[in-house]
C-alpha cells in the first residue's frame, strides 16, 4: 500500500465576475516519482534491508518493522518504508528461523540462537544435552569473556540476556561434556 501526502500551494486572483458566477478548477496530479519498493528474496534477519529494492521516491529511506505472526520456521513482518518526503510503502515479508545443524564429534546438535540480530534476550534452544551440565559463555569480538552462565541440561531453551551490552558482534559458546558449539551473533 502506498501513501504520499502532497502539499500544494497556489493562489487565486479575484476578478470581477458577473452575477455571482462560481468558477471551479479541476486539478489532476500525477506523481511518477512516488515511492515504490520490492523485496528480492527473504531478509536474513529482522531489520535486514539489503534485499529491498527502492525505485523512485526521495532519499533518505527508513524502515519500520512490525511483526505480524510466527510459524514454525518463519517470522512474518509488515515493513513500512518511508522516504524523505514522508511517502510510505508497506510490504509484507518473512525471515527464516530455520535451525542450523551443527555436528560435533559425530553427534548432531540442533542449535538455533534467535533472534539474531538480538536487542535484549537471545534464546538458545539445544537438544542433545539432556542430563548434562551446560556452560554458556559470552565473548566480545576481541575474544574477552564477558559472561559465564551455568545451566541445567534438562531445560530445552536457555535465555541469555544481552541487555546492557553495547551493539556489536559477539560469540556465544555452549559447552557440555560431549560438545562445544560457538555461535556468532549481532547485538543491535
Amino acid at each position: 500500500m502506498r501513501k504520499c501526502i502532497v502539499l500544494l500551494s497556489f493562489f487565486a486572483v479575484a476578478a470581477p465576475v458577473a452575477a455571482q458566477t462560481l468558477k471551479v478548477v479541476e486539478l489532476i496530479l500525477n506523481r511518477p516519482d512516488v515511492l515504490d519498493v520490492m523485496v528480492l528474496g527473504a531478509p536474513k534477519y529482522e531489520r535486514d534491508s539489503s534485499n529491498f529494492i527502492i525505485t523512485q521516491g526521495t532519499p533518505p529511506y527508513s524502515f519500520e518493522w512490525k511483526k505480524t505472526s510466527t510459524l514454525a520456521e518463519k517470522t512474518f513482518y509488515d515493513v513500512i518504508v518511508l522516504d524523505g518526503r514522508g511517502c510510505s510503502y508497506e510490504i509484507a515479508t518473512f525471515v527464516s528461523n530455520a535451525p542450523t545443524l551443527v555436528e560435533e564429534n559425530g553427534l548432531p546438535v540442533e542449535m538455533r540462537a534467535y533472534p539474531n540480530p538480538v536487542a535484549a534476550v537471545l534464546n538458545i534452544p539445544l537438544s542433545g544435552a539432556e542430563g548434562e551440565k551446560v556452560d554458556i559463555r559470552l565473548f566480545d569480538a576481541a575474544g574477552r569473556l564477558l559472561l559465564k552462565k551455568a545451566a541445567d541440561g534438562g531445560a530445552s531453551e536457555y535465555p541469555l540476556s544481552l541487555a546492557g551490552y553495547p551493539a556489536g558482534k559477539y560469540f556465544v559458546q555452549v559447552l557440555t561434556a560431549s560438545q562445544k558449539i560457538i555461535h556468532s551473533i549481532v547485538k543491535i
